[in-house]
Parts: structure tokens; sequence; C-alpha cells
């Protein structure tokens, strides 16, 4: 399904992102990839909010701005291997 979506976004979610959650998916499972997903998106969700915040009192603007969503999932992965 990732990779469907990376297709239609035109790279918007990158093709990378697509690709390990199919490889994580086949590690960890379908329960837990979901929850890596999820909690993904909600730390990039945070972040992004975070970045917008900080660029926005200093005046710069936030159109363009990207970043990395792979290493947000380092410490989610972490708890879910962990707690789930």
């Amino acid at each position: 399904l990732i990779l469907i979506i990376a297709g239609i976004t035109r790279g918007q979610i990158g093709l990378g992102d697509a690709i390990f959650f199919v490889i994580t998916g086949i590690a960890i499972g379908g329960y837990r990839n979901i929850l890596l997903c999820a909690g993904g998106m909600l730390a990039g969700a945070l972040y992004g909010l975070i970045v917008h915040m900080i660029r926005f009192i200093r005046g710069k603007s936030v159109k363009g701005y990207s970043f990395a969503f792979i290493p947000l999932l380092a410490p989610i992965g972490m708890v879910i291997l962990i707690c789930a």
C-alpha cells in the first residue's frame, strides 16, 4: 500500500520509506509495523509542528521545507520492540 502511495505522491513519500516498511513488516509483523507507521506519523507531525513554530518565530519561510522520516522511527521502533 505504501509503495502505491509513494508512486501517487510522486516522491513526496519516498520510495525508500515504502521499502523500509515492507522490510520491517516482514521482520516484525503486520501489527507492530502498523504501530511503527502510526507512531512515526505522530512523531513526524510533532516534529513538523515544532520546526514550523521555530521557523515562524525566526521569520523564515516553511514553504518547501522537508525532513527525513526514517530517523524519527528509531525511538518509536525501540519502544515497540520492548513493549508490544
